[in-house]
């Protein structure tokens, strides 16, 4: 390892050295491995364990329609509460919610709904805050590097969860899951570090200065570009990806599959330790330039062949990782603390919309041409992302 290197590495791993940037890491960490699970396992006890496929869509939209609501509202009261106590609620209603969950899963698909969205309410107020608090604990400096720790961390949970729920539910049914997602949350919980920097004065004391973060952004040419940017990342790729892959590759066998999503996931670990390690002098056009890029690789999948699509995926997480550190810490680096709840979770809350926009249509028209949705969404995303680049100017 040349010495520039040693250095770079070294740079990336300072985050490391805080007591509460670990606890924090570990805090979220834990909390996604056991979320990532319960998908899976709301799916099997509901399709399987319960023969009521057909209500298997009202309980999914149970666990996620509450956090439209609660992530409008999520920023604010961070931002009046303070995060480390909105996400140590959210945590401890999930938590509480999963625990009743594993009592009472044999109840009907009815019952299993109104528990989840309990359940989905605390997910909405728990996660998308604990990036303010990670600035509240991070100095500017080490933003960049802590955010691509984040990064490797959470996509090692989304790889660990599933696998874990898998396997548990084979052995000891759908049920058993929710008991670990509960301790998940709780340990979660816990492990929550107290903010480095008190609470700003200033901060908010109506629910209905919500709007406060909304208008900080739409004033700031670059934070409103990367928020759109970021949203038709979601919608763009991220989805079609979820749609339109299995249907093409679910053929060959879920062997494929899982090697599909599993170079996605080293890709993306990759590109978070470029992003993170690798000083950009204009890192909002650098971002905006790997979302293009995981638009190209997007479009070319459809008509890959099989050996291609796998390097493929691999480029497209790299990509799509390069974007979202340096977005997370350009955006982090440039809106005051006070309103530091409000526009993350705005940030959270639209790119959510927008994955849940693109499931409920692409979905549809992915299983006649799985091709045609990743072509199309591939060129709209590189076009979208020049057009940007084309209008961004500086990074200020």
């Amino acid at each position: 390892m040349t010495g520039r290197a040693a250095t770079a590495l070294a740079a990336g791993l300072e985050p490391l050295r805080d007591g509460r940037f670990r606890r924090l890491l570990l805090s979220m960490a834990v909390s996604a491995s056991g979320s990532s699970g319960t998908l899976v396992a709301l799916t099997w006890l509901v399709a399987v364990e319960q023969g009521d496929g057909d209500r298997l869509g009202l309980v999914l939209a149970a666990y996620t329609v509450p956090q439209f609501v609660a992530g409008l509202v999520g920023g604010a009261l961070a931002d009046r509460y303070g995060t480390r106590a909105l996400s140590r609620a959210g945590h401890l209603t999930a938590g509480g919610a999963l625990l009743a969950l594993w009592l009472f899963s044999a109840g009907s698909a009815a019952g299993v709904a109104g528990i989840v969205a309990v359940a989905g309410t605390g997910v909405a107020l728990a996660q998308p805050v604990t990036g303010a608090l990670m600035v509240s604990i991070v100095d500017d400096r080490r933003l960049g590097p802590a955010n691509m720790l984040r990064t490797i961390a959470l996509d090692a949970a989304a790889v660990l969860g599933p696998v874990s729920a898998g396997v548990l539910i084979a052995g000891f049914g759908a049920h058993a899951w929710f008991l670990v997602d509960a301790v998940t949350f709780l340990l979660a919980a816990a492990l929550l570090p107290p903010p480095r920097r008190a609470p700003e004065e200033g901060a908010p004391r109506r629910l209905a200065e919500a709007a406060a973060g909304l208008r900080f952004v739409v004033g700031r040419r670059p934070l409103w570009t990367g928020m759109v940017a970021a949203g038709l990342g979601n919608l763009l790729v991220t989805v079609p990806l979820l749609v339109g892959v299995p249907t093409m590759v679910g053929s060959l066998g879920s062997t494929a599959l899982g090697g599909f999503f599993a170079l996605f996931t080293a890709g993306s670990v990759l590109g978070a330790a470029e992003a993170g390690l690798v000083a950009r002098r204009r890192p909002m056009r650098a971002a905006l330039a790997f979302l293009l890029l995981a638009g190209v690789g997007t479009a070319l999948l459809g008509s890959a062949p099989d050996a291609a699509r796998y390097c493929l995926a691999a480029g497209i997480g790299f990509c799509v990782a390069g974007f979202d550190v340096r977005w997370a810490a350009y955006l982090q680096g440039r809106v005051p603390g006070e309103l530091m709840g409000r526009v993350l979770a705005g940030d959270a809350w639209a790119s959510f919309v927008c994955r849940t926009v693109g499931f409920a249509t692409l979905g549809l028209v992915a299983v006649r041409s799985p091709g045609g949705v990743l072509l199309v969404c591939g060129l709209v995303m590189a076009a979208s992302a020049a057009a940007f680049l084309a209008g961004a100017g500086g990074d200020s």
